[in-house]
Formats: structure tokens, C-alpha cells, sequence
């Protein structure tokens, strides 16, 4: 069973700061706590992955150092996943790349819990390094699904094409950034 847990408190996690601890609170439960922040909304996080290098790409396959950049981009994604699971922030991850095993999806809803820390783990492990369609293609057949979030777009390159994509996922009510990774146009 789950250790009790104060109103406005929630269990202490890793890389929780020591001045949140309520000590009384800590002492009474006797369980680690910390102060449960209340946010307007709930934190919604997005990484996407872009496997394409340039929006001129032909074709699935890169060359070996464009592939090193997109392998920064999945160390990038591996890196803020972990940092916003610990964060209390949901997170998700979607990806025009290919699962080397079709039953691992590429395609997660954000969540947070350490089940979805290893789906998308998981997720970028049996990633190929290889564009299944473009960019924009993807985010127009996911526009519908995508609402209220911090959307982080890591990609090697940005364009008018995916310029128009981020300004229509604002308009749904997104954040969106671009992170540029490697050499890319």
C-alpha cells in the first residue's frame, strides 16, 4: 500500500528540494512529503523528434553523420523526458521515424508516471534512425490531438512549412519551440 500522504502533499520523489519537505507533516505520516504545487493547468510536455534532416531530404536514408545528428536529438529527448517525469510535468513523444519493433509505439500521449519514462525510453531504444514521412505531414495528421501543450519540436532543420504547422498548433492553445540539432539547413 501506498504510504499516507497529507492534504496538499504528495510523496517526496527524486530531485525534489529539501526546503519543500514539511518535516511536521513528515514526521506525523511518517513518510518522506513534499508541498504539492498547484498549477492553473496541468503541465503537458511534447517532444517531438524530427528523423528527417532537411526539408529537401529524398528518400528514408541518411548519411552517417547527418544520422549522429538525429542520435543527439534522441539523447536530447531521453535527457527531458527523464528531467520532466521527475518535474511532476506530463510528457509525451512522437516521432516521422520507424520503430524497429512494430509493436513499440512512437506515437505516446503525455503521461506521467516511471511507466511512461520507460515507454518512451523504450521508444527511443528501438528508434531507426529514418524519416517514415515529413515532418509537417505528421503534425497535420496529429493537429486534432494536440492541444494545451509545451510542444519542443528537435529537429536539424525549421521551414516555412513547419513556420505555418507551429502557428496553427498555437492557435489550438500550444507552446511551441524549436531546438535545432546538428549541421541541418
Amino acid at each position: 500500500p501506498a504510504p499516507p500522504v497529507a492534504p496538499g502533499l504528495r510523496a517526496c520523489r527524486s530531485g525534489d528540494p529539501q526546503k519543500d519537505v514539511p518535516w511536521r507533516a513528515t514526521a506525523r505520516t511518517g513518510s518522506l512529503q513534499v508541498k504539492q504545487r498547484d498549477y492553473t493547468v496541468s503541465p503537458r510536455a511534447l517532444l517531438v523528434l524530427n528523423c528527417q534532416i532537411s526539408d529537401r531530404q529524398m528518400g528514408t536514408a541518411l548519411e552517417p553523420k547527418d544520422a549522429e545528428y538525429v542520435e543527439g536529438g534522441v539523447r536530447i529527448c531521453a535527457s527531458l523526458a527523464s528531467w520532466c517525469i521527475r518535474s511532476g510535468v506530463d510528457v509525451g513523444f512522437l516521432t516521422n521515424g520507424e520503430s524497429a519493433l512494430p509493436e513499440i509505439e512512437l506515437n505516446i500521449p503525455p503521461r506521467c508516471s516511471d511507466a511512461q519514462l520507460e515507454r518512451i525510453l523504450e521508444a527511443l531504444a528501438v528508434l531507426k534512425i529514418r524519416m517514415t514521412l515529413d515532418l509537417h505531414v505528421l503534425l497535420d495528421r496529429q493537429m486534432e490531438s494536440m492541444s494545451d501543450m509545451d510542444i519542443l519540436i528537435v529537429s536539424a532543420y525549421w521551414s516555412d512549412m513547419l513556420e505555418e504547422r507551429a502557428r496553427k498548433l498555437r492557435q489550438l492553445g500550444n507552446s511551441v519551440t524549436w531546438l535545432k540539432i546538428g549541421g541541418g539547413a
